[in-house]
C-alpha cells in the first residue's frame, strides 16, 4: 500500500501541533491571570485602607477588624494569582508545557 506525501506530512505534524496548542495554554492563562491578579491585589490594598480608616474613625474593634481580615484575605488571593500569571509565562518563555 503506497502511502502519499500528505497523509506522513499529517501524520508526523499532529504532535507538533497538539504540543503547541499545550504550549499557548500558558501564555493565554498568564493573559488572564496576570491583569486578574493585579486587580485583586488592589482592591485588597484598597479594602485595607478603609479598614485603616475605620479604626481611626473610632468605629468598633469587630467591624474594622473583620474588614481588615477580609481585605488581607483578598490581598492574598491575589497575590496567589498574580504568582500563578507569573510561573505560566516564566513557562512559556521556556517553551515547556504545564503539568496536570
Amino acid at each position: 500500500m503506497q502511502v502519499g506525501l500528505k497523509a506522513v506530512l499529517a501524520i508526523c505534524a499532529l504532535p507538533l501541533t497538539l504540543c503547541y496548542r499545550r504550549f499557548m495554554i500558558s501564555y493565554q492563562k498568564w493573559r488572564i491571570f496576570a491583569p486578574l491578579g493585579l486587580a485583586t491585589i488592589g482592591l485588597g490594598a484598597s479594602l485595607l485602607g478603609h479598614s485603616i480608616g475605620l479604626k481611626v474613625q473610632g468605629v468598633s474593634t469587630l467591624v474594622w477588624f473583620l474588614w481588615g481580615t477580609v481585605s488581607l484575605v483578598i490581598f492574598n488571593a491575589g497575590v496567589a494569582v498574580f504568582g500563578d500569571a507569573v510561573k505560566h509565562r516564566v513557562l512559556h518563555e521556556l517553551g515547556k508545557t504545564p503539568r496536570a
